[in-house]
């Protein structure tokens, strides 16, 4: 069995109260749920970074682990791969909630960036989703919970990272990342409403 290099994992917080939210555009969530991500890192360091979703679910047998998504250990990842997707995520999720369309649009800039970061670091290799599951903070294991929301955002992360990759000094490269943009922004859509969106 493979190992796992890169894991991005999600910690659902059971009501932490709720983000104020202006009256206005629709993109901003009314009241938010807050969830924490937790990275993974090759020396077993887990980061913390804390997103609004749309919707919780809570790990019933695990109180406190956090979901998680891994990257298969068959490519040497660079140094700084996990931090600048789950920082992509982290800035869809400010993206999502900003009720200022302007403040918005730069932190979803900021994500794709991001994104464009990890994809450039890989060179030539290619990421593919591992599974999914629950990381138990206790035992320091990953545990595998196929949760189909969360191994299509596995997946859309990966496909999308993939066509950055073929962007980069491509004639298609606006088509390109307008498709890995899409990705990206359905991944999210998966972790914030714990439901599968593409076929």
């Amino acid at each position: 069995m493979k190992s796992l290099r890169a894991c991005v994992a999600a910690l659902a917080i059971a009501t932490l109260g709720v983000l104020a939210s202006p009256a206005a555009p629709a993109q901003a969530y009314p009241s938010p749920g807050i969830e924490c991500y937790t990275i993974i890192d090759s020396n077993g360091n887990p980061q913390i970074h804390c997103i609004a979703v749309g919707a919780l679910q809570e790990i019933d047998w695990c109180k406190g682990c956090p979901w998680a998504i891994s990257f298969k250990d068959d490519i040497v990842f660079p140094e700084t791969f996990d931090i600048d997707v789950i920082q992509g995520v982290e800035n869809l999720s400010l993206a999502a909630a900003a009720a200022d369309p302007r403040v918005a649009a730069r932190f979803h800039d900021a994500a794709i960036a991001d994104f464009a970061s990890a994809a450039r670091g890989l060179g030539k290799q290619t990421a593919s989703p591992g599974p999914v599951g629950v990381y138990d903070t206790a035992h320091r294991k990953f545990v595998a919970d196929n949760q189909s929301w969360l191994a299509a955002a596995g997946q859309d992360l990966a496909d999308g990272l993939a066509l950055l990759q073929k962007s980069f000094g491509s004639r298609d490269s606006a088509a390109l990342v307008k498709a890995a943009t899409a990705e990206f922004d359905e991944a999210f859509k998966e972790i914030s409403g714990k439901q599968v969106i593409g076929g």
